[in-house]
């Protein structure tokens, strides 16, 4: 299978034509043997449509029905919604903290028309990565001064109790 958007279905213009994940190719197949035909029957308009997505109701099923689908399911499953685009975010965010010498390679990855998108996914995984190098450092700081703090308190217990 191949997954296929125009120009005019992208946000940058550029066409997309790219193979479905092998992973993904048992699920799509029940979906079209299956689920896609029984929404097809309830639809009201008897004109044939070539749209993959069918919403409940038999008409194709168009981008507000399918990012309102996703934030739902996202919802259910993780406790908070993530949106179509947001995938698009923690992809880039990713790819650039776990192989930051290829960070811009990003911008292939995901069809961005500049390097600019690119930059920005790798500055935001980068000042994500030092927030925690921070917190790790202030973390060991503050368990030094509490191991440093415990041992007074036991010296002058003893000084006390002699």
């Amino acid at each position: 299978y191949l997954v296929t958007f125009s120009e005019y279905q992208t946000k940058n213009r550029l066409e997309i034509n790219d193979p479905l994940p092998d992973e993904l190719v048992p699920s799509l197949e029940r979906y079209l043997s299956v689920h896609r035909p029984v929404l097809l029957k309830r639809a009201t308009k008897k004109a044939p449509t070539i749209a993959l997505f069918i919403e409940r109701d038999g008409c194709p099923l168009q981008a507000p029905g399918l990012r309102a689908q996703i934030k739902a399911r996202t919802k259910e499953r993780f406790g908070h919604e993530i949106w179509p685009h947001l995938f698009r975010d923690c992809a880039a965010t990713a790819f650039a903290e776990e192989l930051p010498e290829h960070a811009l390679a990003v911008a292939d990855l995901l069809a961005h028309s500049t390097l600019q998108t690119a930059q920005k996914d790798y500055v935001h995984a980068q000042g994500r990565a030092a927030s925690r190098k921070y917190a790790a450092t202030v973390l060991e700081a503050r368990k030094e001064s509490l191991a440093v703090a415990q041992a007074e308190l036991r010296e002058t217990a003893r000084d006390s109790t002699k």
